[in-house]
């Protein structure tokens, strides 16, 4: 596979020096320490659009604005670098926008550091438009077992590489755990009892997001699972939130953390006035829909899947009433479901038509 284009910010290299990725996971970690635990890309939006500008371009406000999402990556860059291609040819089509991972970035993959080294550095030199949610493998319990800390080792020797290992979680512990974006929820896991609203997200002290309690642990840890027995559909706001509470279950996939139910999503959704989730965290083959639910994983030929994908959100001035708008990946082949047809939510947000496309790749 061939390297992606050559006009990113910075090439990166495969030999990454010590001091040069020391410094820039502190360059980074300044800049996700000024970042919320939650991020409203709408308002951020609402401030570009003000000026017609943000960092790294300027809004093509007649087209409508765009956000693309980007799943697991896991150590390998030909999947990173094969999900920028189709961001940044998309981009030169003149569909800029927000770029949005949603972690799960390190771990288990040959080429962790570089991988790393990418995102942090379009993360630094375009804040306000490129965005780094945490996911479950950007927390040391979990990336000290998996393999970036003996990745580390194995490249800078025990003793560097367990200081960069340190420096790289405390520049973890400084990233927002998701984000909201025309409508839809951005997560690495999926929703959680404890937090019922965006409002109770947007006032969680920054400081206590460091070493996540179970509360936000379960933003990255959570799957969508099955319906429970109870199927009242009283929607009384006192009854709700009762409700809401019973609506999840043990997550016996993992052993560990919950499972939340479509149940749990309607009214996460309706108390939220969202359309619905885009969340990674799981294999698919490329991006999954699961009633309001899309779940994006963007490594191909990974536990048994064929392709990686990356979801594209866009919106426009005219309102969008069908779901028969097909996307085409780089290679050529349909995007969407994996039966070869069209992955796409239409919606209205805020006076404008609201469409989620998938784009898959191999």
């Amino acid at each position: 596979m061939a390297d992606r284009n050559t006009d990113m910010d910075e090439v990166v290299r495969d030999n990454v020096g010590e001091d040069y990725f020391l410094h820039l996971l502190r360059d980074a970690r300044d800049i996700f320490m000024e970042q919320p635990v939650f991020i409203d890309l709408d308002e951020i939006e609402k401030e570009n659009n003000t000026g017609g500008k943000t960092e790294g371009g300027t809004w093509d406000r007649e087209r409508g604005e765009r956000c693309f999402v980007i799943g697991d990556i896991h150590g390998d860059l030909n999947a990173l670098r094969k999900a920028l291609s189709t961001v940044d040819a998309l981009e030169k089509r003149g569909r800029r926008g927000f770029v949005v991972f949603l972690g799960d970035v390190v771990d288990r993959g040959p080429h962790q550091v570089e991988c790393l080294v990418e995102v942090l550095q379009r993360a630094i030199s375009q804040p306000g438009r490129v965005f780094f949610l945490r996911g479950n493998h950007e927390t040391r319990d979990v990336n000290s077992y998996y393999g970036f800390l003996s990745q580390l080792k194995h490249r800078f020797g025990h003793g560097n590489g367990t200081l960069l290992w340190e420096e790289a979680n405390k520049t973890f512990e400084c990233l927002p755990v998701a984000a909201k974006y025309c409508g839809y929820f951005l997560v690495h896991g999926g929703i959680t009892p404890e937090i019922p609203d965006l409002d109770t997200l947007r006032r969680f002290p920054k400081e206590a997001a460091r070493e996540p309690d179970e509360k936000l642990l379960g933003l990255l840890w959570n799957d969508p699972g099955p319906a429970p027995h109870n199927k009242n559909k009283n929607t009384h706001s006192a009854y709700e939130t009762r409700l809401y509470e019973t609506l999840f279950s043990f997550n016996t996939y993992r052993g560990c953390y919950r499972f939340y139910s479509p149940e749990a999503v309607e009214i996460f959704c309706r108390k939220n006035s969202l359309h619905g989730i885009i969340r990674a965290h799981q294999c698919v083959n490329g991006a999954s829909w699961t009633g309001r639910v899309l779940t994006v994983f963007s490594v191909p030929n990974y536990c048994g899947n064929r392709y990686g994908g990356v979801a594209f959100l866009k919106k426009r001035r005219e309102k969008r009433t069908g779901t028969d708008s097909t996307e085409r990946s780089m290679d050529g082949t349909d995007g969407g479901r994996t039966d070869g047809g069209s992955s796409v939510n239409a919606g209205e947000y805020g006076g404008w038509g609201v469409e989620v496309s998938t784009l898959f790749f191999e």
